[in-house]
């Protein structure tokens, strides 16, 4: 337990359950303010009481009052963490730079922090900053195809090493690699070429992409068809969009004839 001083943004006694951001504290009505880090979810008994948390609450004040059950006070948080100065003297110490940020909340912010929590960090922040903050968590988060799309669809200044990660990841969903050719702007050659490969693994999403996916190259459209005729339930419906060469038309008419 940690007790710096803050301004004021929510008063607990007049409304519960308010969504907090990174960071937040506590101010009671006699005393310190106080806040959570890492190293206090060793305590078993706050780590026990702390575990019904979820999402924003987990790095806000949810975790704080669940922690300290008997603490009353005000809710206060502030986002701009590469601005030590607007916070209390206490917390400052947390703040010198990316890695003590991520030395003291690092878990925390892991089960924490979401895509929106990114965004602002990364759309505020200086490249100093964020960048190393993005890399943490695309390290320790990039396996989950949709936390992956998320980030993606969410974030869109990210770095092209950061991006392609993402959609490596997410090329391992074919429905999400369909969605991501058909939303996502800005993507390189191979990026396409990687989420053509993640859709065709299924004849179903193969099919949409051929449906909604604009400029498609000879060479993603054969591998698309490739996935299609997978199931030939659906080359009736893809054999009806345009755009195909003569041999690709004659790969989906040999599995309609296979049905």
């Amino acid at each position: 337990m940690h007790r710096p001083h803050g301004v004021c943004r929510f008063d607990f006694r007049k409304g519960a359950g308010v969504m907090c951001e990174f960071v937040s504290w506590i101010q009671p009505m006699v005393g310190d303010p106080v806040f959570l880090v890492d190293r206090d979810l060793k305590d078993k008994v706050i780590r026990k009481r702390v575990e019904g948390s979820q999402g924003k609450d987990f790095i806000g004040h949810g975790a704080i009052r669940a922690a300290f059950p008997e603490l009353r006070g005000g809710n206060r948080e502030e986002q701009r963490i590469w601005e030590s100065w607007r916070f209390p003297e206490k917390i400052q110490p947390y703040l010198k730079n990316p890695a003590t940020v991520l030395a003291t909340w690092g878990k925390m912010l892991i089960l924490g922090l979401d895509a929106s929590g990114l965004e602002f960090i990364v759309e505020n922040a200086p490249p100093a900053w964020w960048k190393p903050i993005v890399d943490f968590f695309v390290a320790k988060k990039a396996k989950d195809s949709k936390w992956a799309y998320s980030l993606l669809d969410t974030v869109h200044n990210l770095t092209r090493r950061q991006r392609q990660i993402l959609v490596e990841s997410v090329a391992k969903n074919p429905q999400l690699a369909d969605s991501a050719l058909f939303n996502f702007s800005g993507l390189t050659k191979k990026q396409i070429q990687i989420l053509v490969e993640g859709a065709a693994k299924n004849p179903e999403w193969a099919y949409s992409a051929l449906r909604d996916t604009p400029d498609l190259s000879r060479k993603q459209k054969q591998v698309l068809i490739e996935g299609v005729v997978k199931d030939p339930r659906f080359a009736d419906d893809t054999l009806a969009l345009p755009g195909f060469t003569k041999k690709q038309r004659q790969i989906l008419e040999s599995a309609i004839r296979t049905k």
